[in-house]
């Protein structure tokens, strides 16, 4: 079930109220952190509607309802694949002009 968060005061608050019980603020509706996808708590209550995001949890931090929508994290930066991509092909290059002697 995901958790709903008071915007106001930060606490977490059931999903079928209408106004903060700690802090008094009134909802009007619920955004995704994620894609910010605004509606009624209603929509949310198997998760975001449009990219399923379920709440965070202590261990990963973001949950989602599948697989798909949670972006893929790279091990290392893209710059640093495209440095060893350059590096590898000046090594080719340099193999090549030594073959053919110039």
């Amino acid at each position: 079930m995901p958790a709903f968060y008071c915007e106001n005061c930060g606490r977490e608050v059931p999903p079928e109220v209408n106004r903060c019980p700690y802090c008094g603020k009134r909802f009007y509706s619920v955004r995704c952190p994620v894609c910010s996808f605004t509606g009624k708590a209603a929509l949310f209550v198997n998760g975001c509607p449009s990219c399923g995001y379920q709440g965070s949890d202590t261990g990963s931090g973001k949950k989602f309802l599948s697989e798909k929508n949670e972006k893929k994290k790279r091990d290392f930066p893209r710059w640093l694949y495209i440095a060893f991509l350059m590096f590898l092909l000046g090594g080719l290059g340099a193999l090549i002009m030594i073959y053919i002697g110039l």
